[in-house]
C-alpha cells in the first residue's frame, strides 16, 4: 500500500494511521504502522509506530517509547530493529519519526517536509509534536511516555523537553549525547571536525557561529526539564577519546536539582541504570575522578539492548510512582466559575470542568483509592498567595462501574455535612466539581484576579489546573474563565517536582 501525504494539515486527532504489517511476538502480537503528523510549522512528519495490535487488546492502554537517533539521520527506519519491536511485543508503543528535511523517500523512509536543521530549534519543534500526537492514542498510557536519545539526538530531546518543560514525557533516556559544541564537532577529542558546515566556537568564535550552537548545546535546556533523566555513560565513549566524561558529568549536574547539589529541575536523576548501582540524585565533581561513581563497563556496544532494558525500567519506575517524585498530573480546564458574596457567604460558590487525557483515576483497590484514604480541593490565587483547602473525606466517595472503581470515582455530600463540595466527579478523561456555601473561606475581594489555580486531590493522585485562558468575567466577587490551556507549572508544587501522574497498575 503506498501512503499518500496529505494535502492539507490536520488536526492530531484526525490523522489516520494506516496499517502496513502485521507480526507475532509474544506476549503481544504487534503491528506496524505508518502516518503523517503536522509540525508546528505546518510542515508534514513521517512517522511509524510498532504496537501490540489494539484488537487483541481493546480498552489497554501501554506506555510509549518516542526514540530519537544518533547525529542527523533519520528516525522511522528504527521500527524495523528487532529491539525496539521486541519491546513493542513485551507491551510498549513505539514511535519513531524523521526529523523535518529527512528520509530517502523509500518505503518505510519517506522524506519529511521541510529543510535539514541540524537537531536545532525546528526538529525540536518536531519533537514536541510527535510526543502531542503520542499521549492522544487511545492505546497509550500518556502518563507514561518517555523519550530516548542516541548521542546528537541529545540536542533534540534536551532541547524540547527543556523548551516545553509542560510536555507529557515521564523520563529521558540520554545515551552518550554531546552536550556542547567541543564535544559535537570532536574538539576536546583533538580531531575537529565541521558538523552541519559548522566548527567549534573556540575556531570560529563569531556571534553567528555562536547563535547556531546556542540552539543545539543540550547542557543549555536540560536543566529546565522536570521529569526523570537517566544519563547512560561506558567507560569508553562511543565517540570521544577513552576515560573522558565531561559531557556526562555536565549533564547530571545541569538537571539535578539544587536540593542536591545540582542547577535543574529534575525530580530525579541518575547516572546508569540499577544494575550498576549509583545512587539517586547525585552529582559529580568534574576536577576529582576520585569521586566518580560507576560506569557502564568497556564501551556500550558491549551491551546490546542495555537502552531497551533501561527503557523498561524507567517505564517500571513511572508507572509504580517512584521516588523523589511527586504525583501531580497538569491539566487543561474547560470552564471555572467562583463566585464571592461578601454580604451573603452562604453565596459562595466555585465549579469547575476538565477534559483532559491526562486524567487518570486510580485503579480500585490501589494505595490511591480515594474510597480509602479521601481526597481535598485547593483553590488559590498564585499572585497574592491567598488558598484555601476543602476535605473530600473517604466515606463519601463510591467507585464507579462494575467492578466498582472500574468506571472511576463520585464524591457525593448532598447536605454539605462534611464541607463545602456538594458534589466531584472523577472519570477518565474527565474531572469536574461544584461547591457551595459559607464553609467556602476562599474571596474575592480585590478588583482582579488575573488567574486562579485549582488543585484537586483523589487519593494518591493530584491534579492541578490554572484558569487564564479566555476571561470571561473578572471583578470583584466573580471569576469566570474558559479553555484554560495546560500549564507550564502548578502553583504551589515545588520546582523539580514529577507533573505526570502515572496511571497506578
Amino acid at each position: 500500500m503506498k501512503l499518500k501525504k496529505p494535502i492539507f494539515a490536520a488536526t492530531l486527532a484526525a490523522l489516520a494511521a494506516v496499517p502496513v504489517s502485521a507480526a507475532a511476538a509474544p506476549p503481544y502480537a504487534i503491528e506496524t504502522l505508518e502516518t503523517w503528523v503536522g509540525a508546528p510549522n505546518g510542515n508534514q512528519l513521517y512517522v511509524r509506530l510498532v504496537r501490540p495490535v489494539p484488537a487483541l487488546c481493546p480498552g489497554q492502554r501501554f506506555p510509549a517509547l518516542v526514540a530519537i537517533p544518533g547525529g542527523t539521520g533519520a528516525g522511522a527506519p528504527l521500527a524495523d530493529n528487532p529491539g525496539y519491536r521486541n519491546l513493542a511485543g513485551s507491551g510498549f508503543v513505539v514511535v519513531v519519526f524523521n526529523a523535518e528535511g529527512r528520509g530517502s523517500g523509500l518505503p518505510g523512509n519517506l522524506r519529511s517536509e521541510g529543510t535539514e536543521n541540524c537537531n536545532g530549534y525546528a526538529h525540536q519543534d518536531d519533537l514536541k509534536a510527535i510526543v502531542e500526537y503520542t499521549a492522544s492514542l487511545p492505546n497509550v498510557d500518556p502518563a507514561n511516555i518517555g523519550v530516548e536519545t542516541a548521542s546528537f539526538g541529545i540536542a533534540i530531546g534536551a532541547g524540547a523537553l527543556g523548551r516545553y518543560p509542560s510536555l507529557r514525557v515521564a523520563y529521558l533516556l540520554d545515551q552518550e549525547g554531546p552536550h556542547d559544541n567541543l564535544v559535537i564537532t570532536f574538539y576536546d577529542a583533538g580531531r575537529e571536525t565541521a558538523v552541519c558546515g559548522h566548527l567549534s566556537t573556540v575556531t570560529d568564535p563569531s556571534a553567528e557561529n555562536a547563535a547556531f550552537w546556542a540552539e543545539r548545546e543540550a547542557f543549555r535546556y536540560i536543566g529546565t526539564y522536570p521529569g526523570r533523566y537517566l544519563r547512560m555513560q561506558a567507560e569508553v565513549d562511543h565517540a570521544q577519546n577513552p576515560g573522558y566524561f565531561r559531557h556526562a558529568i555536565e549533564m547530571i549536574n545541569a538537571a539535578t536539582r539544587s536540593a542536591f547539589g545540582g542547577a535543574g529541575a529534575a525530580c530525579w536523576t541518575r547516572m546508569n541504570g540499577s544494575d550498576i548501582g549509583n545512587p539517586i540524585d547525585a552529582i559529580y565533581p568534574l576536577d576529582d575522578p576520585s569521586q566518580y561513581l560507576a560506569w557502564v563497563s568497556g564501551r556500550l556496544s558491549d551491551h546490546p539492548g542495555l537502552n531497551l532494558t533501561y527503557a523498561r525500567e524507567m517505564s517500571a519506575l513511572v508507572a509504580g510512582g517512584g521516588t523523589g517524585c511527586a504525583k501531580v498530573s497538569l491539566l487543561a480546564g474547560k470552564t471555572l466559575l467562583v463566585r464571592d458574596d461578601a454580604a451573603n457567604p452562604a453565596r459562595r460558590k466555585i465549579v469547575f470542568v476538565s477534559r483532559d487525557p491526562m486524567v487518570l483515576p486510580p485503579d480500585r483497590g490501589a494505595a490511591g483509592d480515594p474510597t480509602s484514604v479521601g481526597g481535598a480541593l485547593e483553590l488559590l490565587n498564585p499572585a497574592t498567595g491567598e488558598a484555601a483547602s476543602f476535605s473530600l473525606a473517604a466515606e463519601n466517595w463510591r467507585g464507579l462501574g462494575a467492578p466498582a472503581g472500574s468506571g472511576g470515582y463520585r464524591y457525593s455530600d448532598p447536605w454539605l455535612s462534611r464541607g463545602p463540595c456538594k458534589r466531584v466527579e472523577l472519570r477518565e478523561g474527565k474531572l469536574k466539581a461544584r461547591c457551595r456555601g459559607s464553609q467556602i473561606s476562599f474571596t474575592l475581594d480585590e478588583e482582579s484576579q488575573g488567574s486562579l489555580g485549582v488543585r484537586p486531590t483523589a487519593g494518591g493522585s493530584e491534579y492541578c489546573m490554572l484558569f487564564g485562558g479566555t476571561i470571561v468575567k473578572d471583578t470583584r466577587g466573580l471569576f469566570e474563565a474558559r479553555e484554560a490551556p495546560q500549564p507550564a507549572s502548578c502553583p504551589g508544587v515545588p520546582q523539580g517536582a514529577q507533573l505526570f501522574t502515572a496511571r497506578p497498575r
